[in-house]
């Protein structure tokens, strides 16, 4: 804990923001191999989760450190 941040809270965001890129991650290398493979309505679900997982995240994280959490969606054309 520092004067900065005395409950902790903001590192526990951060450390959390980590795990979730390196879920995110794995949910994109995911989406690639359904895309690659044919499956592409079970690729759209995959991108259709890991966004709404980013959305959470992120209203979450801004809330706890007041900072908003920046995450490339970068799976799907998300316009119109």
């Amino acid at each position: 804990m520092d004067a900065h941040d005395p409950t902790g809270a903001g590192r526990l965001a951060n450390l959390v923001a980590l795990v979730l890129k390196h879920h995110l991650d794995e949910m994109a290398h995911y989406y690639v191999r359904l895309e690659q493979g044919g499956e592409h309505e079970e690729a759209r679900a995959v991108a259709d989760r890991r966004d709404r997982l980013i959305d959470t995240a992120s209203d979450v994280y801004e809330e706890v450190t007041g900072v908003p959490l920046t995450v490339s969606r970068g799976l799907t054309d998300r316009r119109g």
